[in-house]
């Protein structure tokens, strides 16, 4: 039988919840994980269009995809993805010069998948209104402070319906702040920290119907030291043409390349003349409807992601630089490790594992990716397939789930 301390943050929530700030991967996925674990009072604070994450292509390594699968979301996201089974590294002019296999085709138990950004989030929305309830997501609810020992939270908040006037305070037994790389409860940790870090570079990026290539389940990593394309599948459909992902990074500030036109024209120029035989650059980027743009930007690492009973996870935590796009699947594991912790031990200790544990992995993972592009980054096809296969599920042993 487990120690009955280990109980400890189910007993309080069943007066106060588990409060997560943020309703994007990281939060949806924690509140999965948590209730996956045997908690049942989780509520979920989305400050709304201001929290947006931006509508990307997203590749998803085994890793995070095992993860999904134990949350039973596999089937439904890769079918609305691409299951890669090859990463190319293509010279300016289309020569190969690398070739690797992906997912289960590289020896991994599950797939690398390649999906929109928007469709994860509609999986892990539609799962959580399932599982938890229609009214586990607050709406328009905006939490801009939390402090005090789990079990005793005080968390101040804002309502859309005041337009995020005035405050009002909730008690939660646990605050986990998935708010996001402009996260309020992250300056509470650091006040003192200011502005991210930018590093006058621009990611473009856009979404494009057109004719596959290579065997349509490719990532393709095109480019010189000088620039770089990643273009992926993120959706199949019966007819000719896949739904298309690109990015690329341009150096150059944000603040340059406001307008749509500018932001097409940088991109168009950055890679005019290249030629591949089987993939079109400037058809590609005609058929984008919008090419997007975020500024590259990072924060110093934090000495820790908790106090008393409010707790970091994803973006928040641990903005992923140069790979952006990347923290979904990062985020995915946080959830995952924090919820287990959460169901093994008492909070106090359980937020101090989640922290060693994943600062840790985080740390490893930003030394291996020192000095490479995004693209190359993106490209990064993490630990080994039996590393991968050998380790323990993140779910909760069997016994502790209430």
């Amino acid at each position: 039988m487990p120690d009955s301390s280990a109980r400890s943050v189910d007993r309080l929530a069943a007066d106060a919840p588990i409060l997560i700030a943020g309703a994007g991967v990281a939060g949806l996925t924690a509140a999965l994980s948590l209730h996956r674990a045997g908690f049942a009072n989780i509520r979920i604070a989305d400050a709304g269009a201001e929290d947006a994450e931006p509508a990307v292509g997203l590749s998803l390594p085994p890793t995070a995809v095992r993860e999904l699968a134990a949350l039973g979301l596999l089937d439904a996201v890769q079918g609305r993805a691409v299951r890669l089974s090859t990463l190319e590294l293509r010279s300016s002019s289309g020569a190969l010069l690398q070739r690797d296999a992906r997912g289960v085709e590289a020896g991994y138990g599950w797939p690398h998948l390649s999906v929109h950004g928007e469709v994860l989030l509609e999986e892990l929305r539609a799962a959580v209104a399932e599982r938890l309830g229609p009214d586990a997501i607050a709406v328009g609810t905006r939490v801009v402070g939390a402090e005090g020992a789990a079990g005793a939270v005080r968390v101040r908040v804002q309502d859309s319906a005041t337009g995020f006037a005035g405050e009002r305070t909730l008690r939660a037994a646990v605050v986990i702040g998935a708010d996001g790389l402009d996260s309020a409860l992250r300056r509470q940790l650091r006040p003192e920290e200011g502005e991210p870090i930018e590093h006058g570079s621009t990611v473009l990026h856009g979404l494009a119907w057109c004719r596959p290539f290579g065997d349509a389940c490719t990532m393709r990593v095109v480019g010189d030291d000088r620039r770089r394309l990643v273009v992926a599948p993120v959706l199949h459909r019966s007819g000719p043409l896949d739904l298309t992902h690109w990015t690329t990074t341009v150096r150059a500030p944000a603040a340059g390349l406001r307008t749509p036109a500018a932001r097409r024209a940088a991109v168009t120029a950055a890679f005019d003349g290249w030629s591949l035989a089987d993939l079109s650059l400037a058809d590609l980027f005609a058929a984008t409807d919008e090419v997007g743009a975020w500024s590259v930007v990072d924060r110093a690492p934090l000495d820790t992601w908790i106090r008393g009973g409010v707790v970091l996870v994803g973006d928040a935590a641990h903005p992923i630089y140069p790979a952006g796009p990347g923290g979904a699947s990062q985020a995915i594991l946080d959830a995952r490790v924090l919820a287990r912790q959460l169901t093994e031990r008492p909070a106090p200790l359980a937020l101090e594992g989640y922290d060693a544990e994943r600062r840790r992995a985080i740390d490893l993972l930003q030394r291996r990716l020192l000095g490479r592009s995004l693209e190359l980054a993106l490209a990064d096809p993490g630990d080994e397939p039996d590393e991968v296969n050998a380790r323990p599920s993140l779910d909760p042993p069997k016994g502790l789930v209430v």
